[in-house]
């Protein structure tokens, strides 16, 4: 460019090399702007690959804490479909015997969860009432917790201690409910012979 103004202003020859070198110089100029950005992109890239690794790994500890839990996790959404649950959540809920398994996948909401897994008002045949339930209330914005439900297993009865609390997205809206699960069916005899023994 700086050519063309020379040959402009009389400073040098009007030659074909001097009235074209600019094209060569913008050329040139495309050329290193493309090396620099796919190294730019690479470097992007790299970056990226990084991050989701980090993501991965973190994802894998949180993953195996929760597995580690005593309790039962579960992610319902705001759909009352769960999005997670944790092995605890699989050892207290799954029935080989009836085929009735734990399938986060499987899309069932809480309404058709409750006759599914047989959860029971305790002490009653009755299904316990969904507006009733910890997690109808942790997605309307309200943390609750009950010991009044339970498995109903035919044989016998599992009783679970269920809290459920909301989480917020940043804006303050509920987007889903995180819930802690305990089978509480050897506390629950405990109290009950502890009863018999003070009567």
């Amino acid at each position: 460019l700086s050519l063309v103004i020379f040959v402009r202003l009389g400073l040098a020859p009007s030659t074909f090399l001097s009235e074209n070198a600019y094209h060569f110089g913008i050329a040139w100029m495309m050329v290193c702007w493309s090396i620099a950005l796919a190294d730019r992109i690479n470097l992007l890239k790299a970056v990226s690959e990084n991050a989701y690794r980090e993501l991965k790994a973190s994802e894998h500890r949180l993953s195996q804490i929760l597995n580690g839990l005593p309790l039962g996790v579960l992610l319902y959404g705001k759909d009352q479909k769960p999005k997670y649950g944790n092995q605890r959540v699989y050892d207290i809920f799954n029935d080989p015997s009836r085929n009735v398994q734990v399938d986060p996948e499987g899309g069932r909401t809480l309404a058709q969860a409750i006759p599914y897994f047989s959860l029971k008002q305790a002490g009653t045949d009755q299904d316990y009432p969904v507006e009733n339930f910890p997690i109808s209330s942790a997605l309307r914005g309200r943390l609750a917790s009950t010991e009044d439900i339970e498995i109903d297993r035919g044989d016998n009865r599992i009783a679970l201690e269920i809290q459920a609390s909301p989480v917020l997205d940043a804006s303050g809206v509920v987007e889903s409910a995180v819930v802690a699960v305990q089978d509480i069916t050897q506390r629950k005899k405990a109290e009950a012979e502890l009863d018999e023994y003070r009567r």
